[in-house]
């Protein structure tokens, strides 16, 4: 299992739930908190289908940022949350 984190600049809204919401499958499952939006793969990201502008339609013109959790891990543990 892999686990992705999105950075948004503000919460996402309905819409871009909802096209989030659409993409999920036995294997990519998205979830939401604050500004942040989770993705759990089910194996690795370059395994789903979603792998390279799949995520990128979703979010359209929504600028984000996604890092791998263990790198978001790495980056607490040397510089603080």
């Amino acid at each position: 299992m892999s686990l992705y984190v999105a950075f948004l600049s503000a919460a996402p809204d309905d819409d871009l739930r909802s096209r989030f919401s659409d993409l999920e499958s036995d294997m990519d499952h998205f979830s939401f908190s604050g500004r942040e939006i989770y993705w759990h793969i089910q194996g690795k990201v370059t395994d789903s289908p979603l792998f390279g502008t799949g995520l990128q339609k979703a979010t359209g013109d929504v600028p984000t940022t996604m890092r791998n959790m263990t790198t978001v891990r790495r980056l607490v543990a040397k510089h603080g949350a």
